[in-house]
């Protein structure tokens, strides 16, 4: 993490907790103290002042500005201590009222929730619009409309021709038809709204959240309390000139480790009620992104309740930016129902990293990203020319994961991945493997994990239904216990995401060890035996470049060590050995008796 007030950053701190012996271990012991004594006593203001104040800076969240707090590097690396300790029991009290207090998989739970809700009501909003909208005919699924009033005939003409099929008393398919569309169009129709709070974090209620905290998470009120008793200084510097100094008298400090525990219990019982009161309303909750999904005046009622409720606890719902998505179809009727919010409205829109909508608006969401998915993949491989250890690592260990989130919240899009995939392999693998062309069987050997002697590098239009399946298997009771409204039963919930983890990692597992033997069944002896050595000799890929550990390589030895790993020939070799003037190969460097390279 960044530095606070002092300048001592993270990687500053680590190494003086593990690098300088005894010296560490007393910073350790004093740490671990001043910890003690901030969660279970009650010190004086005035001895720790300075450790609660923050540099202060300004994030541009286009629009608008979002203060961040940057603490003491010493108070967040205790506050995660407490974290580690006590975090468990917070997540309890929090459930699935509140996802943000580190449930394993909760955003994910929340948008398969939201994602089930649209689609079990989607269906029958396209089956409204394709069944029941009038087409340029004046037709109703092939069915005549009525005539106007003035244009229906006469009562008398109907006399003689009663005797006509489908003209007695019974109706007929085509006045059931009529009476199905009446009550297609009088039922209520079903809406998401996704609520925008003002301001969140930094108008959250003190107190309210202290005495929440002290009655949810006890075992956390202690050091809560110490962290927020008083107005923290939140310093902002300016170059050349004094310091603004201001007081952070409500809310939480963004950047601080408990801050998003705090927010999320703060908000408990506020969820609570509104599920309590309207239990017809899907209502999950991430920090203050709360979304509703149900029927449109359920939904109405719910926002009276969070207006009402919200403030007493610093949350205050701001109606014309939050967002109703809803069928196109029956957009004006959603409208007519909740007139009085001033909400947004569209069919579809971004929720917490997924999306709720359409399948066209989807699309239109999707391009964009995918198209800086792809620049991203490209400047990594301008990167890769002179750092490829530094690019390999940033494609594997970050870029990737973010399109892997995406799939896992994200149903059926493997083929919109595919710009991604045409990227690594036409502009990323080539520099990295110093290959002009790479051909489908090292682009399928590069897929595998490091431990089946890959690179890690899976094709992201192949990985889309995996990853999704395995988000939704391992969410079953958190998505259950959203749609139904009851509490989860969080220790049951971690012992099936656990479980189901676990059955991911071993079928995904014999799926790449059947692929690999797939791969090398028709290669020769030699070529077997390489692809087993380097299943055994891969952690060097694994590990994060750090000059302070000594685990950043040149480009040249990254480079050579990968083509290596995969029998090719180092770029650049000398023909000839300058010893002994054979030719010169890997093998004849490494048992040449009169060449420079003997040990």
């Amino acid at each position: 993490g960044s530095a606070g007030l002092s300048g001592v950053d993270a990687v500053d701190l680590r190494n003086w907790l593990l690098c300088f012996g005894a010296e560490s271990e007393a910073l350790q012991e004093e740490l671990a103290l001043m910890t003690n004594l901030l969660a279970n006593e009650s010190p004086s203001w005035a001895s720790y002042r300075a450790l609660m104040a923050c540099r202060l800076v300004a994030l541009d969240k286009q629009p608008g500005v979002r203060p961040l707090g940057i603490g003491e590097i010493f108070r967040r690396a205790m506050a995660k201590c407490v974290l580690a300790a006590v975090g468990h029991r917070a997540m309890v009290a929090c459930g699935s009222l509140n996802l943000c207090a580190g449930l394993p998989a909760g955003i994910e739970g929340a948008v398969h929730a939201m994602t089930a809700e649209w689609e079990k009501w989607a269906l029958d909003e396209t089956e409204w619009d394709e069944t029941w909208e009038p087409d340029e005919t004046g037709e109703l699924d092939g069915t005549p409309m009525p005539a106007p009033p003035n244009q229906q005939q006469d009562p008398l003409d109907n006399e003689s021709r009663q005797d006509e099929p489908g003209e007695t008393g019974t109706p007929t398919d085509h006045d059931n038809q009529l009476i199905l569309s009446e009550s297609l169009l009088t039922e209520d129709v079903h809406v998401t709204l996704m609520v925008d709070a003002n301001n969140g974090f930094n108008e959250l209620g003190r107190k309210a959240m202290l005495w929440t905290v002290r009655h949810l998470w006890e075992s956390g009120a202690r050091f809560s309390f110490n962290c927020y008793r008083h107005s923290a200084l939140l310093i902002l510097r300016r170059q050349g000139q004094d310091c603004y100094i201001l007081q952070s008298n409500e809310g939480v400090t963004q950047g601080d480790p408990l801050s998003m525990i705090l927010y999320g219990l703060t908000l408990v019982p506020l969820a609570r009620a509104l599920r309590d009161a309207v239990p017809s309303v899907v209502q999950p909750w991430y920090a203050d992104d709360a979304a509703m999904s149900g029927p449109s005046k359920h939904v109405g009622e719910a926002m009276d309740l969070l207006q009402q409720l919200g403030p007493a606890r610093g949350y205050f719902p701001e109606p014309s930016k939050s967002i109703v998505v809803c069928h196109e179809a029956r957009m004006d009727q959603a409208k007519a129902n909740l007139a009085k919010f001033k909400f947004q409205y569209c069919d579809g829109h971004r929720y917490v990293g997924g999306f709720i909508g359409t399948e066209e608006a989807k699309a239109k969401w999707l391009e964009p990203k995918i198209q800086t998915w792809v620049y991203g993949v490209e400047q990594l491989a301008r990167v890769a020319r002179r750092f490829p250890q530094a690019a390999y690592a940033g494609l594997v260990k970050s870029l990737q994961s973010e399109w892997q989130f995406l799939q896992r919240v994200l149903p059926d899009n493997g083929t919109a991945f595919q710009p991604i995939e045409k990227a690594i392999r036409e502009a990323f693998l080539p520099i990295l493997m110093q290959s002009d062309n790479v051909v489908d069987r090292d682009r399928e050997f590069w897929a595998l994990p490091v431990r089946q002697a890959g690179l890690g590098i899976p094709a992201p239009n192949e990985t889309t239904e995996g990853n999704r399946m395995t988000s939704i298997e391992c969410t079953t009771l958190l998505t259950q216990s959203l749609q139904q409204g009851t509490d989860l039963n969080v220790a049951a919930y971690l012992a099936d995401n656990k479980k189901s983890r676990r059955n991911a990692a071993v079928a995904r597992t014999m799926k790449d060890e059947t692929k690999l033997e797939s791969l090398t069944s028709n290669s020769d002896l030699h070529y077997k035996r390489l692809i087993s050595r380097a299943r055994q000799t891969g952690s060097w890929l694994t590990v994060m470049p750090d000059s302070l550990n000594g685990t950043t390589l040149s480009a040249e030895e990254f480079q050579d060590s990968l083509r290596v790993r995969y029998g090719l020939v180092p770029v650049g070799l000398q023909p000839k050995c300058d010893g002994c003037y054979k030719d010169f190969t890997v093998t004849h460097a490494l048992s040449c008796k009169t060449g420079g390279l003997v040990i």
